[in-house]
């Protein structure tokens, strides 16, 4: 991982971490020959060789594509032990983040221009000779720039026509790529129509699977959650994309554009504008049918506004605030509301006298997002903006403890996270949230932002992907609740939350090996079992999708498993060392020992374990190390 303030290439100074992909990590720098700020990103060697392969093939996607909603590519090299590519930096903000600030989804007229420009993207990625499938589309990879712009990131798992991808995104990928079978274009229109889901209701859609396994029942029905938000024509549209077999929904970007702008320009306005008002031109998908099939209703007076009860308020049933009966939209959420007699208008304008028009809610209009204080990344600027014409002299510069973020243009501000050792108050006293608890933290050695730190403030601590005390959004294998440390008989203890991908803790001497328990050693997943005929033991490699790949015989006393040493060998695993780790047999046992290898040797949780100070194990994508106050050691007794 590359250090702050670090030069790379004699050009680009580190400003800092910048987030994680399947493939590669990313920091914000300065281009020392021109002082604007871009996006490293970097790729080890030490990477498996399809991962390396993903990375290059983002680079000549990037680079051999030419489209406005595109990062660019502006350099690329290799450097020490990893290959660097170089992206202009736009300042900008992923629909994932502003959906979790601003915990609410976005307008309707809002989103269908998103998806208007999205689809644009996707039609010219289709339609080249050799068509490129995004296979990783999210509200993740959506990015919205602070004029309104749209541009999509994270082409991680593209591939070059039709075929298998190396990874998915969870739930927003189809189920054919979730179950590894060959993808094509709908694999984008499914993966974009997932992503509406969340944008237009603000909760993320059931993944593939559950949805197949609620087939029939009310648990989930795409097409009545989507009528909440747009016309009925629109939702049927975003209903079909969403469907689960292939062949059912729009074969092609075009046909899913061409659909949305038919079943938007069929409906009755909702509001007719002001004849002195000339609204600027707007998308043709985003017409004012957005706004709910109650804009197809007869004209209704005031008076039918309220409920038949005579009540004068409507409850908001998203957000449960209280609202004038003659509301149509909570002001709170942006929800649809309901009374007692569904309101039916034509025209909302001369009813409702706060209502907004339409062009004011125009996504053509740029967002202004408030100016961010001098932060270091601004400082570094200047200091290369002194001489452009010889390489510029790198000056130490002092860094903000906790330079502040930039703020949302859809929300307020959010919540700085202290930059101080999480141990200790500001005063530098021990801060562990119970007093009747010693101090113990989570250390992040890798993944989203590597070196920072999680205190342990509560008897049960949780981390998933979408739930639990910290959450890791980016980091697909992770599960929803994935692990938990808990505080047990004076005793910190680390037990798996019932997570797919499972929880490895890092062996410091041995492990006695049980049948089935799964040893992690470099990138290889190894099973431990004891064949079915002679009851010898063996070790079968495992699959990312369980599958058997091969099966090694345990017969002598010692089996060493390596890089180039050893009797089971993994050429081409670069994070396996050469001597990694061996499997020792005494009497009617196994034991599984690590050689001193750098990694380290993993042994899958099958029951909650006792951690001690400096222990590291792996949940996802991230390596975590357990830190706690020594006298710990002293009450664990029982090693892994």
């Amino acid at each position: 991982m590359l250090a702050q303030d670090a030069v790379l290439h004699d050009r680009y100074r580190i400003a800092g971490f910048s987030g994680l992909t399947r493939t590669a990590r990313s920091y914000d720098a300065i281009d020392g020959r021109f002082g604007t700020r871009v996006v490293v990103r970097e790729c080890e060697r030490s990477k498996p060789r399809p991962f390396r392969e993903a990375f290059v093939r983002e680079a000549r996607i990037l680079n051999g594509c030419q489209h406005v909603a595109l990062p660019v590519v502006t350099d690329a090299f290799a450097a020490g032990d990893a290959f660097y590519l170089v992206e202009r930096k736009i300042p900008s903000e992923s629909v994932a983040n502003l959906l979790e600030r601003d915990r609410k989804p976005f307008a309707p007229v809002l989103v269908l221009s998103w998806l208007d420009a999205i689809l644009d993207l996707l039609e010219y990625l289709h339609s080249l000779p050799a068509p490129i499938i995004v296979a990783n589309i999210s509200p993740a990879s959506i990015e919205i720039s602070s004029r309104g712009s749209v541009f999509l990131t994270d082409f991680s798992v593209a591939i070059e026509g039709p075929g298998k991808t190396l990874a998915w995104t969870y739930p927003y990928a189809p189920i054919e790529q979730m179950e590894g079978q060959d993808v094509d274009v709908r694999a984008d229109v499914h993966a974009l129509a997932a992503s509406a889901y969340e944008m237009l209701l603000g909760v993320r859609p059931l993944s593939p699977h559950e949805r197949e396994q609620t087939k029939g029942g009310v648990a989930f029905d795409p097409l009545e959650h989507f009528a909440r938000v747009v016309s009925r024509p629109l939702a049927a549209v975003l209903d079909r994309a969403m469907s689960l077999r292939p062949e059912s929904r729009q074969p092609t970007a075009t046909e899913l554009r061409l659909e949305l702008v038919t079943a938007g320009t069929t409906t009755v306005p909702v509001a007719k504008l002001p004849s002195s008002v000339d609204a600027p031109p707007q998308s043709p998908i985003a017409s004012d049918a957005a706004f709910g099939s109650f804009a197809h209703q007869p004209t209704a007076p005031v008076e039918s506004l309220v409920p038949a009860s005579g009540k004068t308020t409507i409850i908001c049933r998203t957000c449960g605030s209280t609202n004038e009966a003659t509301r149509v939209f909570c002001p709170h959420c942006g929800s649809l509301l309901r009374s007692d007699r569904r309101p039916g208008t034509l025209d909302v304008a001369a009813l409702l006298p706060d209502f907004v028009p339409l062009h004011e809610l125009s996504p053509t209009a740029p967002v202004v997002r408030p100016a961010a204080p001098d932060t270091v990344v601004d400082r570094l600027q200047e200091t290369f903006s002194a001489d452009l014409v010889s390489p510029p002299v790198v000056q130490p510069v002092q860094h903000s403890p906790e330079p502040a973020r930039p703020v949302s243009p859809f929300a307020g501000r959010a919540e700085v996270r202290r930059g101080s050792d999480p141990l200790r108050t500001a005063e530098g006293g021990p801060n562990s949230g119970d007093p009747t608890m010693p101090l113990a933290r989570l250390l992040v050695l890798e993944g989203e932002e590597p070196g920072r730190m999680l205190l342990i403030r509560a008897k049960v601590t949780t981390l998933g992907r979408s739930a639990g005390d910290y959450i890791f959004r980016q980091d697909a294998f992770m599960s929803g609740r994935h692990a938990k440390v808990k505080y047990v008989d004076d005793c910190y203890r680390l037990d798996d939350a019932g997570s797919r991908n499972g929880t490895f803790m890092r062996i410091r001497k041995e492990a006695r090996l049980a049948e089935n328990d799964i040893v992690l050693a470099g990138q290889q997943l190894l099973r431990f079992e004891h064949d079915a005929v002679s009851r010898e033991p063996q070790l079968r490699l495992q699959l990312n999708n369980g599958d058997a790949a091969a099966t090694y015989d345990l017969a002598r006393a010692v089996t060493a498993i390596g890089r180039t040493q050893g009797e089971i060998r993994f050429a081409d695993d670069a994070a396996m060392a050469d001597m990694h780790a061996r499997i020792e047999r005494r009497g009617d046992d196994c034991f599984v020992v690590d050689g001193g290898s750098r990694n380290g040797t993993f042994l899958r949780l099958t029951t909650d374990r006792p951690l001690s100070d400096g222990d590291v194990f792996i949940i996802g994508r991230h390596i975590f190390k357990f830190e706690a106050d020594v006298s710990l050691d002293d009450q664990i007794t029982e090693d892994l």
